[in-house]
């Protein structure tokens, strides 16, 4: 994609496919609650025609690719962005809008309208809470340490959240954002994964767009790789795959980018590697490389029960192939 490329697409339509819809329309511009912070007055403006955009929280603003480059970082935006941070901006925008095209299998009518429909609805979001009064550990903090996971290592990935359950009822949970503005949860309390929002695949991107790229296939096996590798921020792409269903939209993502390098941490029963080899096929036909870490956990369904076993955790980690 080129800088005159990215320019051609309306902010306001590209904002809708990350999943933010604005809160207010005026004759000038759209209003959107900040995607940078949480808030409750609409702080994030975009012109009509959707070439510019404000946030008059911290009184920065730009076209599309300085969005592009804020949204993809997390970082402030400089005064001009050079070269590398254009070309981090236009990598975004490409992976974002390659989420949007048809996935290669078709779905089934009722598939197609059930999944417009999220189960949850999300309240509220804001950055991980390592600790929840003075220097207390937070339960999810504490949940983690229980899987063999460092939650100091895991935080600048996650996020607290709060969403309205089948009756309305507010429920809690921690977990991270996906690409359709949903998000993959740990429920607090009994910590079982639950879906808020329109499932999909979650990203990370790296600091440099040449850098090579880490699969893995849940949310806590993410969590298991930071602890044990500790890579700086930044260091690499992460590609989380929240459901072995989701290896299409994973596909579809992926299809809008250079071949690369990618590493997978597949799980090793028959959903797991079902999954994985669909994917891996499609990468190697697309003139990718690279292999996976599995040897690491041979033995175990994951990476994840495997350092349980190792650390005397839980049950001591359930064999691959056991119920």
């Amino acid at each position: 994609m080129t800088i005159a490329d990215a320019k051609t697409i309306p902010i306001n339509d590209w904002l809708q496919q990350l999943g933010h819809q604005p809160v207010q329309i005026t004759t000038k511009d759209y209003r959107y609650r900040s995607p940078f912070r949480t808030e409750k007055t609409p702080s994030f403006h975009v012109t009509k025609e959707g070439r510019a955009w404000k946030d008059f929280g911290d009184g920065r603003g730009g076209n599309i690719i300085d969005l592009a480059y804020r949204l993809a970082t997390n970082l402030p935006l400089p005064p001009h962005l050079d070269s590398e941070q254009v070309k981090t901006a236009l990598t975004y925008i490409a992976q974002t809008q390659a989420t949007t095209r048809p996935f290669d299998r078709p779905t089934s009518p009722q598939a197609q309208l059930l999944s417009k429909e999220p189960a949850y609805r999300i309240l509220h979001y804001t950055p991980f809470s390592l600790y929840s009064r003075g220097s207390s550990l937070s339960k999810a903090a504490l949940y983690l340490g229980s899987r063999g996971i460092n939650a100091q290592r895991f935080a600048p990935y996650l996020q607290d959240v709060i969403y309205t359950g089948e009756q309305g009822k507010k429920r809690y949970g921690f977990g991270l954002p996906n690409l359709s503005g949903g998000y993959e949860l740990r429920r607090h309390g009994d910590w079982m994964k639950t879906a808020v929002g329109h499932k999909d695949v979650t990203i990370f991107n790296a600091h440099k767009p040449a850098a090579p790229w880490h699969c893995f296939y849940s949310l806590i096996d993410f969590g298991t790789f930071l602890t044990i590798d500790k890579p700086p921020l930044g260091a690499y792409h992460y590609l989380v795959i929240n459901s072995d269903s989701l290896v299409d939209k994973a596909a579809t993502f992926l299809r809008g980018l250079p071949a690369g390098h990618m590493v997978h941490y597949p799980h090793l029963d028959e959903s797991g590697q079902r999954a994985y080899h669909t994917l891996r096929d499609f990468l190697g036909a697309a003139g990718w490389d690279g292999g996976d870490r599995s040897a690491l956990y041979a033995g175990f369904k994951d990476w994840t029960e495997a350092r349980e076993a190792q650390l005397g955790l839980g049950q001591g980690g359930s064999r691959a192939g056991r119920p």
